[in-house]
Parts: C-alpha cells; sequence; structure tokens
C-alpha cells in the first residue's frame, strides 16, 4: 500500500508502496508528519476518544441500537481524527524545516498521494465520511 501511519505505542510504520516511490527527502517529511502522531498522542487519545464516544452514543441511544450507537461515534471521530492530522501536518513542516529539507519536499508528497488517489479510485469521498483532510487542502497549506 501507498501509506504509513504512527500506532498508539509510537511505532511508526512505512509500508513498501510509499518507501518505493517517494524520494528519500520525501520518506524524511512523511517521517515528520508521522512524528507529529507520536509527539501529541493522537493514537492512544484516539483510542480514548472513541470508547467515550462509542460510551456516550450507547447511553444516549440504549439498547435501541448498538449499530446506531457506533455509527454516531465513529461519525465524530473522524471529525477529531481530521483535526489531527492537521496537527501532524503543522508538526512535520515544523520538523522538515529543522532538518533542513528542501523547500517544496511536502507539496512534492502530496502531489504524489493525489497521484496515487486517483490511481486507486480513493478520491471523491465525502470529508465528513473521511478520517483525514482533502489533500488538495493539505497540498494547499504545504504550498
Amino acid at each position: 500500500g501507498f501509506n504509513a501511519f504512527a500506532m498508539p505505542n509510537g511505532t511508526i510504520v512505512l509500508l513498501d508502496g510509499l518507501t518505493d516511490t517517494l524520494s528519500d527527502d520525501e520518506i524524511m517529511a512523511v517521517l515528520g508528519h508521522e512524528l507529529g502522531h507520536v509527539v501529541h498522542r493522537h493514537g492512544m487519545k484516539g483510542v480514548m476518544r472513541s470508547a467515550g464516544l462509542l460510551t456516550v452514543a450507547s447511553v444516549v441511544f440504549g439498547d435501541f441500537s448498538s449499530v446506531v450507537a457506533s455509527s454516531v461515534a465513529s461519525l465524530q471521530t473522524f471529525r477529531y481524527s481530521r483535526a489531527d492530522e492537521r496537527e501532524a501536518d503543522t508538526f512535520g513542516r515544523r520538523f522538515s524545516d529543522a532538518a533542513k529539507l528542501p523547500a517544496g519536499t511536502e507539496a512534492k508528497v502530496w502531489r504524489k498521494f493525489q497521484k496515487e488517489e486517483k490511481r486507486s479510485g480513493g478520491q471523491g469521498i465525502p470529508e465528513w465520511l473521511s478520517t483525514h483532510p482533502p489533500t488538495e487542502e493539505r497540498l494547499k497549506d504545504a504550498r
């Protein structure tokens, strides 16, 4: 796959499709973004937030429907996840600056993500159903 992620325990995973496609500088930019998730503890906060939202939704909807309760909790989690992604993007830009990566490296990464989205048919997902901000927004912010 063409992706990377940080696990709640701080482990950062880069998938082969990503490392085979990106330059060393671009991989460093991605690592900076993922390190932002680790530093801000997004993975652990996400686990705790999901559990809390599911509990609240279950109380509100009672035993009426666990599907409705989990759906409400999941949709709320997406919104928080997009905010976490934006925070990690900001951290990644500071990381790239501190590492003295060439100007425009992050923008190159997002253009490659756009190309992969088009290739895989992953574009066009409504923002409210996505765990990530739109790639076009991220590319604009990177510029």
